[in-house]
């Protein structure tokens, strides 16, 4: 195979051929995975090979497809660094474009690697066969053929063509990669890095060039890479707005997230998006929910909804906000509050269907919706998602058995919610789930629905070693964050923090509200327009981003790269430091961009993703 020498992460120049030449080449063995088997490196003969493949599956939680979602394999090169798509649905990338993204250093290489594989996938996503011409390229050795390819490929209208859908990949993977959680910005801050990736597209230098035809390519390669750079910086400032919403959505100001991710669900819808905004509709309707419930409104156990984890669920006695209201007043707010869960359930229902119909294969958006009818006591339509829909298509598993009880529940048969939910708990669903988020949000939901029935049926001393038990599991299993919310259900007033802060947590010095100072650290302003009001996003050398308002003014904080520390803690800190050093957050919610533990008392919340701390946010 002849060797690329090219240090670019993507072969942007490769792509437009007509529907015969690419039936011609689409036979090559080198367009199939089998060809490249001898070469793969696996995730446990590589850190850095792990690396990559922890990221790209965390860019599949936001793949929006009905296609089967491809696989990555990464080859070693020698001295090639390139990413491409097989045209049997997988994505090859080089282990010398991992060792050049690493240049950047390792915590800024964790975004710009994701954006090199979102990038793949968004060519995936459109079907573009645009890489069979790199085949071609890499396994003839020919440069009359090379010459020959190089010349079809400077056909304006191929071009055109390659240009349109290399910029529909470079949009549609920022887009892809914020909605998990990276940030776009570290792909497009750093002009030296974009425009060498396309300007040594054709494998030699482009200042050095005297070859006319090469010089043209050159030169077109230069346009690409301005026209490219403007709209990935509008983009990647845009993005902003779904940070901005889930900012908003773990503080729990619900309106003012689906205020964001509306902006943003606008311009660039996906299932990431549409779901946030289902369950934005989902907490508050839990939170009318409880209401009802504590002023009789509504009949039957305290249930928690597997949606997100909190630490002040069913840990005191919860006051009757109707106790000292007059009847004709208290029947008027639950009048107000039915009506107003109502809506919020109808509006969870439609973001989520249409959540669905993007993308029909997630199972957790049919769980979502399961939960929204429960939510509004239809357990008819709940059982029709799960028994429908969920089941037929995925199969019975504990979640569907977990909702099912909560539909049992509602229905106000206690003995077969009991019975179904002491299955799941007998289990061990820590074990059998696996250590993550969601499957804590499972394992938990199944101890705290169970406890409640035992309670209001009556048996208390079973709840007693429900809870005890619990807690034996997830010290086991080395989990402490469901270790510290068992032990905070058997003694709830013995939940402090592992340490008070002294000091309200700051970015970079400054707090939410504050003036933006002037300062003369490296870093890039980008304009963003909301509603016709014009914002500021600062982004910093050393990880830190501020959004700023009128006059100034910060309204999103957030650190995202450095050496940097908040309350004990730093970037790349296992996840259970938090635990240790700030105590037990008031929530934890689990989101397709990872987890964030919020702690109310300090207006703070921390990024969890890979089981690392990836950054923190002020609210």
């Amino acid at each position: 195979m002849k060797q690329l020498t090219v240090f670019v992460l993507f072969l942007l120049s490769i792509q437009a051929q007509s529907y015969a030449q690419l039936q011609l080449h689409q036979q090559h063995p080198a367009q199939f995975i089998s060809y490249w088997k001898s070469s793969v490196i696996t995730p446990g003969q590589d850190e850095r090979v792990a690396f990559a493949h922890e990221i790209f599956n965390r860019l599949l939680r936001g793949w929006d497809s009905s296609r089967l979602e491809p696989a990555l394999y990464v080859v070693d090169s020698e001295q090639d660094a390139w990413a491409v798509s097989l045209v049997d649905g997988n994505i090859l990338l080089s282990r010398q474009a991992i060792t050049n993204i690493f240049q950047y250093g390792e915590q800024r290489a964790e975004h710009i690697l994701a954006f090199v594989l979102a990038h793949e996938l968004a060519h995936q996503r459109a079907d573009d066969l645009w890489q069979h011409r790199f085949f071609r390229h890499a396994t003839d050795d020919s440069n009359e053929n090379q010459r020959q390819a190089l010349q079809q490929q400077m056909d304006k209208r191929m071009l055109a063509e390659m240009e349109q859908k290399e910029s529909r990949a470079d949009h549609e993977g920022l887009i892809l990669m914020a909605s998990v959680g990276f940030n776009p910005h570290w792909v497009v801050d750093k002009k030296d890095f974009f425009t060498q990736w396309v300007e040594t597209i054709w494998q030699q230098p482009c200042d050095a060039q005297v070859d006319q035809l090469i010089s043209q390519a050159c030169d077109q390669a230069r346009t690409r890479a301005r026209q490219a750079r403007s709209q990935l910086e509008t983009v990647a400032s845009q993005s902003n707005l779904y940070q901005l919403g889930l900012q908003a959505m773990v503080a729990s100001r619900f309106e003012k997230a689906r205020y964001y991710f509306s902006m943003f669900a606008r311009d660039y819808p996906n299932r990431a998006v549409l779901s946030a905004i289902g369950v934005t509709h989902l907490a508050e309707a839990i939170e009318l929910r409880e209401k009802l419930r504590a002023s009789g409104a509504i009949d039957g156990a305290e249930l928690y909804f597997p949606l997100l984890l909190e630490a002040s669920a069913g840990l005191a006695e919860k006051p009757n906000p109707m106790a000292l209201t007059k009847r004709s007043t208290a029947e008027f707010i639950n009048k107000q509050n039915r009506k107003k869960l109502t809506a919020h359930v109808e509006k969870a229902v439609h973001f989520l269907e249409k959540a669905i119909r993007l993308e029909p294969a997630v199972k957790s958006s049919y769980q979502l919706l399961a939960e929204a009818y429960l939510i509004g006591n239809n357990s008819f339509m709940a059982r029709g998602i799960l028994q429908g829909r969920y089941i037929p298509q995925f199969g019975e598993d504990a979640y569907s058995r977990l909702l099912l009880a909560l539909t049992s529940a509602v229905e106000g048969d206690h003995v077969s919610a009991i019975n179904v939910l002491a299955g799941l708990f007998a289990d061990d669903l820590l074990k059998q789930q696996g250590h993550h988020a969601q499957s804590d949000v499972l394992a938990y939901s199944v101890a705290y629905n169970l406890a409640s029935l035992y309670t209001m049926t009556g048996k208390v001393e079973q709840a007693e070693k429900t809870w005890h038990k619990f807690a034996r599991q997830a010290q086991a299993d080395s989990n402490g964050y469901l270790l510290q919310l068992a032990l905070a259900q058997i003694r709830p007033h013995d939940n402090q923090p592992a340490r008070v802060l002294k000091q309200a947590p700051t970015v970079n010095g400054q707090r939410l509200g504050d003036r933006k100072t002037r300062d003369d650290s490296s870093h890039n302003v980008n304009e963003m327009w909301i509603d016709g009001d014009q914002y500021h996003v600062y982004n910093y050398e050393n990880g830190v981003q501020f959004i700023t308002a009128s006059q100034g003014k910060i309204i999103s904080a957030r650190q995202t790269l450095g050496p940097a520390t908040v309350g004990g803690l730093a970037i790349g800190d296992d996840a259970a430091r938090p635990l240790k050093t700030l105590g037990l957050p008031n929530r934890r919610i689990h989101l397709v961009a990872g987890d964030y533990l919020a702690y109310d008392q300090y207006g703070l919340a921390i990024h969890i993703a890979e089981n690392r701390v990836k950054g923190w946010f002020l609210y």
